[in-house]
């Protein structure tokens, strides 16, 4: 008995393997073609046969598919009735590599990516709701058990699940035939530090050794955090960041959490003229985009259910059909995106750790200009200065005349004029005996005129002695006050002397490394520009192929970079060139 199931126009002319793509979204059950014979038709041949050969009228006929499943793979738990295994996957070989599309998962972290990856697998197997068992695509509690194992502590929340890149290879199933490798990302966002940048470098090692090129990219966002909060847009910067141009037709949209499929409204809020979606994807209404609700997954048959799951399978037939319809894209852009930015990122880390030295430089130059200053003036306080003097008690020798009686021997005189002052006759025998007047007895005095011949003095002026006075040199020595260097003075000096030879030392040491550390300083500034200016022309590459244009972030920081560096040159070149009292 037949029934029917869908009324769609379909081109007639199409091969049977496009008509199942094209119904993927409408029929969620595994089915099979029947030609007008009503006779099954193998999956196999699908590829060659065109709808209009199998058409009776215009009605195709579909047999229900009974699917024998060969469960494969650990059973992981029992939960509410369920059991729950791990999809065993498998090597492809080169044929299936080159006919597999190839649809990468990412988003942010507790954006509900692995419950979304585990409801894919088994949408993809065709699992109904009312039966008994379900797939896990990965076992979660090995993977936190393993993380426990390696860091010594439990996951808390924010911690991605996924820890690196895996691929997920899944062969041609009851609801299509092309077999699929999903790619599965670490959760951006991450409370750990640092972790966000280990993803990038995780995906591209994953572009450059796994796969080299990318048929859709599918975007998880939570719908009900999807306005453009800080943290939502740091998070869409560093996805939007691995990406090259050509790879924005291939960006799908999916919504996790959607509690209302008939009335959804959360796209809207996307429009914020501030997200990251508006100024690097435009216009979100031209992407694809779809609405998921995996809370029925965990479910049997459970009242109010039904509709949820249905939707849910609608949707990721919907998502196959449109991804099936885009190009394969080359990753080869992406990978010299992601080279790119590494390379300035590393770049901008090398100039910010030689600013850093350079600042420390500076900083060490400015105390020597400054420990140079005080050395200059302990030098200056060291200056050479006159010895004090100090008064001293000292002899000398003085040679004097002294005055002394010379006596004559017995019997011989001298004739001394009074008057003259003076010795008028020497040698002389003196007055007559008994006489004790010169009026006789010498023959100086002339008999008539009574007067000496010598000096004309009257004779009375005259007199007889019997000793001469006489005058002789003598040396004595005398105390006087000199004024001298003072001793203290001098080994104060002398001292002071030893200092400044020192000081003038330790000034040229300080002058030397002071114009070293500024060669050094200035080359180091002139090289961060130089290393900015080459900087500039990868940006100008990057932008050519990126998705997300770099001046968006990095770009200010090259400009913030390059304004500190011109900065500080400025204030360097004043501070070299300026006298200490200017410093």
């Amino acid at each position: 008995m037949s029934k029917k199931i869908l009324d769609k126009e379909i081109e007639t002319e199409i091969t049977l393997t496009k008509l199942r793509e094209q119904l993927l979204a409408d029929i969620t059950f595994p089915y099979l073609f029947l030609n007008s014979e009503e006779e099954e038709i193998p999956k196999e041949k699908e590829p060659n046969m065109i709808l209009e050969d199998i058409l009776e009228g215009r009605v195709l006929y579909l047999k229900k598919e009974i699917v024998i499943r060969k469960m494969l793979g650990e059973k992981v738990e029992t939960k509410d009735g369920l059991d729950y295994y791990v999809y065993p996957t498998k090597e492809f070989t080169e044929e299936e590599l080159k006919r597999s599309s190839n649809i990468m998962v990412i988003g942010e972290t507790g954006v509900g990516k692995s419950t979304w990856l585990h409801c894919f697998i088994n949408y993809l197997q065709g699992i109904q709701m009312e039966e008994k068992y379900r797939y896990y695509l990965f076992n979660e509690k090995k993977l936190e058990e393993d993380y426990e194992k390696k860091t010594g502590h439990k996951k808390t929340k924010g911690c991605s699940v996924t820890n690196k890149p895996a691929i997920y290879n899944i062969e041609s199933t009851v609801a299509f035939n092309n077999p699929i490798r999903l790619i599965d990302t670490a959760g951006f966002g991450d409370v750990r530090e640092g972790y966000d940048k280990t993803i990038v470098k995780d995906i591209h090692n994953l572009f450059t050794n796994e796969i080299e090129t990318i048929h859709s990219i599918c975007l998880l966002i939570k719908c009900s955090e999807t306005r453009a909060h800080d943290r939502a847009k740091q998070v869409l910067d560093k996805l939007f960041s691995l990406f090259g141009e050509e790879i924005k037709k291939n960006i799908v949209i999916v919504f996790t959490f959607v509690d209302d499929f008939d009335d959804f409204s959360a796209i809207q809020t996307l429009q914020d003229e501030d997200s990251p979606f508006i100024k690097i994807l435009g216009n979100i209404n031209d992407l694809a985009h779809f609405e998921f609700n995996n809370k029925a997954y965990t479910t049997k048959n459970k009242e109010g259910f039904a509709k949820i799951f249905n939707n849910n399978s609608k949707s990721y037939g919907r998502l196959l059909k449109h991804v099936f319809s885009l190009p394969s894209i080359s990753l080869e852009s992406s990978k010299k995106v992601i080279k790119n930015r590494f390379d300035i990122s590393n770049k901008i880390i090398n100039i910010c750790n030689e600013l850093s030295d350079v600042i420390n430089n500076i900083t060490v130059s400015l105390d020597n200009r400054k420990s140079l200053e005080e050395f200059k003036l302990r030098y200056e306080n060291q200056k050479e200065s006159p010895y004090k003097q100090i008064k001293v008690k000292k002899t000398r020798p003085k040679v004097v005349e002294e005055k002394y009686i010379d006596y004559l021997s017995s019997g011989w005189y001298v004739l001394y004029c009074t008057s003259c002052r003076k010795v008028c006759h020497y040698s002389c025998k003196g007055p007559k005996e008994g006489l004790h007047s010169s009026e006789y007895g010498c023959k100086t005095i002339g008999t008539l005129s009574r007067k000496c011949s010598n000096c004309d003095c009257h004779y009375s002026n005259h007199s007889f002695h019997n000793y001469i006075e006489r005058s002789r040199n003598k040396t004595i020595y005398e105390e006087y006050t000199d004024l001298v260097d003072d001793p203290k003075s001098i080994a104060n000096e002398q001292e002071k002397k030893k200092k400044r030879e020192e000081l003038s030392i330790i000034i040229k040491e300080k002058e030397d490394e002071i114009r070293e550390l500024d060669e050094k300083i200035h080359d180091s500034l002139n090289d961060s520009l130089d290393k900015l200016s080459i900087i500039s022309s990868k940006e100008i590459e990057l932008d050519k192929i990126a998705l997300k244009k770099y001046e968006i972030k990095n770009g200010y920081c090259k400009e913030l970079l390059k304004e500190t560096i011109q900065e500080k040159k400025s204030d360097w070149r004043d501070a070299s060139t300026s006298g200490p009292e200017e410093q």
